[in-house]
Formats: C-alpha cells, structure tokens, sequence
C-alpha cells in the first residue's frame, strides 16, 4: 500500500517493523485498544482505523482482502455486544 501511495520503505525496515511488533517479549505482548474495547463491550474504532486503509487501496487499485475480512468480523462482534447489552438476561 505505501509503494502505491508514493511512499517507498526498504524490506530492512519492513521486516524489522514486523519483527518488532510481533515478538512476544516486546509490542507482541501488548493487547490493541480494539481487542480491549471488544473485550468490554464498547465500539471500536475499525471503520477509521481498517477503513482508512481499505480506502486507500480502493482508491489505488490494492486489494485489501485481509483488512475487509477482519473489518467484517469485528464489526459482527461490535453487534453481538450491542445485542447482549440490551437483551435482558
């Protein structure tokens, strides 16, 4: 998506971004707004953060079907905390 935006970044400094949020002693042990807003039942923000990229692909021609497929789950899982806070139990 960068490259398609006019924004060029090295494999060296791609491959150590993704090193670097996904090790298990550093950011990958950190949990992501999302998933605690999810967790307590509130709306999360996919539709700025997700659909911010998913635009930008449409707008440049770059299939996002990732980012649309997660999107489309978190948003289900946005509706399911809805129902549950206003069915009675």
């Amino acid at each position: 998506m960068a490259a398609a935006c006019g924004i060029d970044i090295e494999a060296s400094e791609r491959f150590a971004l993704f090193e670097a949020i996904t090790d298990p002693n550093g950011a990958g042990a950190n949990t992501t707004s999302m998933y605690r807003d999810l967790v307590a039942g509130r709306k999360t923000e996919v539709d700025f953060i997700y659909g911010s990229v998913i635009r930008l692909g449409e707008r440049n021609n770059v299939p996002t079907p990732t980012l649309l497929t997660l999107s489309a789950i978190i948003s289900g899982l946005e509706k399911a905390n809805e129902k549950r806070a206003v069915s009675p139990s």
